[in-house]
């Protein structure tokens, strides 16, 4: 009897001692959903309507795919609204940028004018910002790479060259297909900087074929908070314009506040 106390003693204590070494369980890292939000894109009203379709209709003729030995280049052609918002975007790894747009009217092949959010500059870690516009991504001929500009004289030198109803084409390189961009080519593009790449992704991740519709004119209406990531813009030379044509087109004034 006391050979069986004492072993089941003995038992116990070995128990004991083995639950006071567990280690104490981690709690799991909460998930993080990514996501874009913060974009209020504006109406569009009849007399711009009525503008977009008579002015770019003949951009609608054009092929924005064109093929080069070096790579591979989509050129699309819209239409400044002058207007400028801000998302905030969020990583599955809790990664958040801010991002700044500008709202750009684009034609389809329905005739429907939409509202597209072009990414014009995106805040960095550690106060970089990185400005897609060709002027300052291209620096040098051997040199491909993104402007340091700070993002105030960034936005500055986006409403002085895009006021509202000037013509802009929209250029992504490198990376691109007839139908929208591979993301999984865009860490070799070298003027991006390398975060816009999950960035992308992510955007494709939440609106998958919202740039495709885009890109092949197709598109009935936008889903809230897409937007164009992976693109710059360049201003478009009057000498390249059809003669008689303007660069702007005549928009009556917006009525947001």
């Amino acid at each position: 009897m006391r050979r069986k106390l004492a072993l089941f003693i003995l038992i116990a204590l070995v128990l004991l001692v083995a639950c006071q070494e567990q280690p104490t369980p981690i709690p799991p890292l909460p998930t993080v959903e990514p996501s874009i939000t913060g974009l209020v894109v504006p109406d569009v009203d009849q007399a711009t309507t009525d503008a977009i379709r008579q002015n770019m209709a003949l951009f609608l003729k054009s092929n924005p795919y064109t093929e080069f030995e070096a790579g591979n280049q989509l050129l699309l052609y819209l239409v400044s609204s002058g207007e400028f918002g801000q998302a905030e975007i969020t990583l599955g790894s809790g990664e958040t940028y801010q991002a700044d747009v500008l709202y750009a009217y684009s034609l389809m092949s329905s005739q429907r004018v939409l509202v597209a959010p072009v990414l014009v500059g995106l805040t960095l870690p550690g106060g970089r910002y990185a400005y897609f516009s060709e002027k300052y991504s291209f620096e040098t001929e051997e040199t491909v790479t993104t402007t340091r500009s700070d993002r105030e004289t960034a936005l500055a030198d986006t409403q002085a060259r895009l006021p509202r109803g000037r013509i802009f084409r929209l250029l992504a390189y490198g990376m691109t297909t007839r139908q929208g961009l591979d993301w999984k080519k865009c860490p070799s593009v070298s003027f991006y900087p390398p975060e816009i790449c999950p960035v992308g992704t992510i955007v494709e991740q939440l609106f998958p074929n919202q740039t495709k519709t885009f890109v092949l004119r197709l598109a009935d209406e936008f889903s809230p908070n897409w937007l164009l990531a992976g693109w710059v813009f360049q201003e478009f030379a009057t000498e390249e314009l059809v003669p008689g044509a303007s660069i702007d087109v005549s928009l009556p004034e917006s009525s947001q506040p």
